[in-house]
Parts: C-alpha cells; sequence; structure tokens
C-alpha cells in the first residue's frame, strides 16, 4: 500500500499544480471555500461530501458504494511478498498528551525470526477509488490553500457504505501546502499525516456521516499521534535502521517533531519502558541540548 499512496503522491502534484495555477485573486470565506469544495467535488469526482467544521478543525466525509480495498496477486519471492526483516520489533507503543506532558510509552525488542509469508497477496486499493482520492485532495487545495481563515487541520474520511471500510486521513493545512510545494518530500510528508484505514459496522448505509462524532484536533494529540507514526516509520520503513538504545531513538524522534512545528506548550516528554517498569522525564532544557545532554 506504501507503493500505491507514493504513486498517487505523485499524481496529486500534477493536479495540484494545475489547481495552484488557478488560485481565485479574491480569497474566499470559510463559508464559500466550503462551497467551492463540495461544487468541484461534485462536478469533477462525480462525488458528494459532507463538511463540517469544529473549530479549527474540517471534516470532511465522503461516503461511496464502492470498494476501496482489494486483494491483488504479487510476485513470489518479490519485495511486496517478503518484506526486510527488522532488527527489532515493536510490542506495544502508545502515546499521548496530557497536562502539558507529552508520555511516550513503548516495549521494543530484538525481533525474532520467523517463517515467510508463502501467501503472495498484498492489500491495495482499488483502481476505481484512486481518481476519488486525487480529486479530492486537488478540491482542498483549490478551495482552501488561500481561504481567509483556514482550517488548521483537516480530517479526510472516505467511506464505503455498502462494507463498512474508510480510510482516514488527518493532516496540518501547511504540511499538504509545503509538501505540493515540494517544500516537503514524500518521505517528510507520510510521517506528518495521520492515516488510518478501518472497518466499522456503523458505516454502512450512513450517507450523512452521522455515526461519526467529530471532534477539534488539538495541537498536543496531534503530535502525540504524529510521534506514534514517525517510531513506527523509523522501525518498519526506514531504509536507515534504528540504533540499538530505544529510550535515545525515540526522544530523538520526539525532539525532531515537537522542533519541526516550534510547539513549547509543554512541560516534559516522560518515556516509560513498560518491559523494563522504567520511566524518565525530560523537561525542555534537556531536549533543547539533545544529542548532546547527558540522561
Amino acid at each position: 500500500m506504501a507503493k500505491f499512496l507514493k504513486r498517487c503522491a505523485a499524481a496529486c502534484l500534477v493536479l495540484f499544480c494545475a489547481a495552484s495555477c488557478s488560485t481565485k485573486e479574491t480569497p474566499y470565506s470559510p463559508s464559500q471555500a466550503d462551497q467551492e469544495f463540495l461544487k468541484t467535488l461534485r462536478e469533477e469526482s462525480k462525488a458528494e461530501a459532507i463538511v463540517n467544521r469544529i473549530g479549527q478543525t474540517l471534516w470532511i466525509y465522503i461516503p461511496q458504494k464502492q470498494n476501496i480495498l482489494a486483494f491483488k496477486a504479487v510476485e513470489k519471492n518479490s519485495e511486496d511478498s517478503a518484506p526486510k526483516q527488522r532488527k527489532f520489533s515493536i510490542q506495544y507503543l502508545k502515546s499521548a498528551f496530557q497536562d502539558k506532558t507529552l508520555t511516550i510509552e513503548y516495549d521494543i525488542i530484538l525481533s525474532i525470526k520467523s517463517l515467510p509469508d508463502d501467501k503472495n497477496l498484498k492489500t491495495d486499493y482499488t483502481e476505481e477509488f484512486s481518481p476519488l482520492y486525487r480529486g479530492a485532495y486537488a478540491a482542498i487545495l483549490r478551495s482552501y490553500s488561500s481561504s481567509q481563515n483556514p482550517p488548521l487541520f483537516i480530517v479526510l474520511i472516505f467511506a464505503d457504505i455498502q462494507n463498512g471500510i474508510f480510510v482516514q486521513n488527518t493532516f496540518y493545512l501547511d504540511d499538504f501546502k509545503q509538501y505540493q510545494e515540494s517544500i516537503l518530500p514524500y518521505e517528510e510528508y507520510v510521517q506528518r499525516v495521520l492515516s488510518e484505514t478501518k472497518g466499522d459496522t456503523k458505516l454502512i448505509g450512513d450517507e450523512t456521516g452521522a455515526s461519526l462524532v467529530p471532534q477539534e484536533v488539538l495541537w498536543g494529540d496531534f503530535l502525540a499521534k504524529q510521534i506514534t507514526n514517525r517510531i513506527e516509520y523509523k522501525y518498519y520503513r526506514s531504509d536507515f535502521e534504528p540504533g540499538d538504545d530505544a529510550q535515545t531513538e525515540i526522544l530523538n524522534i520526539a525532539r525532531e517533531t515537537l522542533d519541526a512545528y516550534s510547539f513549547k506548550d509543554f512541560s516534559a516528554v516522560e518515556l516509560r519502558d513498560v518491559r523494563s517498569g522504567v520511566t524518565r522525564s525530560f523537561g525542555q532544557d534537556v531536549l533543547a541540548g539533545f544529542p548532546d545532554a547527558k540522561f
């Protein structure tokens, strides 16, 4: 699926360039931007959507009666059928932001060699879904990139309401704009987007998003989840293997994430090694000196 997303990302850049060339001289008001998005999606992607603003977060729900996911066969012994064996395995990982403390709980161990998967199958997005995926992002760029009081965060949900499957992407609008302007490379951008694919029977037949509970995305929560994203990426997808000291790796990822957004509204980063039971807390002064600081 990672390869599919990369192909979609490249295709989206073409649409993004076209959309940016037709930027409206007078910025849309928030309600005008919503209407422009709905109109663009309807006319160019033949899809309907529900938009809902909660504080500085825009929720977009796009129901559809077509499959999002499909099984596909892969060549035996190909990269897709035999993923690279990693040195470490994440047994448990959870990040949360509460009372101005970013807490990261983890259990990372040396990988145990396992038997190769001989099913020669992978899960991918369907070809029918791809144009809608690209079209929705192009419509977002055209409608919100230069609107008045644009949302800080967007929660974009594609729902297969026949099977109860949905794809949910939560992203910071400025990250999205920097990506389409080629300021952020794909490898960095994909770590900043909170993406999940799940199933929920409540979505079956839900054309209005009534089963959803929209909430405002808050900075602390967004960054905590992004740090989880980045740790998983480092240990499972990065071309650069992590070092042997999990605490140092995780603390470095947390520091770089907070620095990337100049986020200072926190008192400490707390690391909990659930296997050893050891908890350590690092204040902003320690993080500022990392990795040279001794701890």
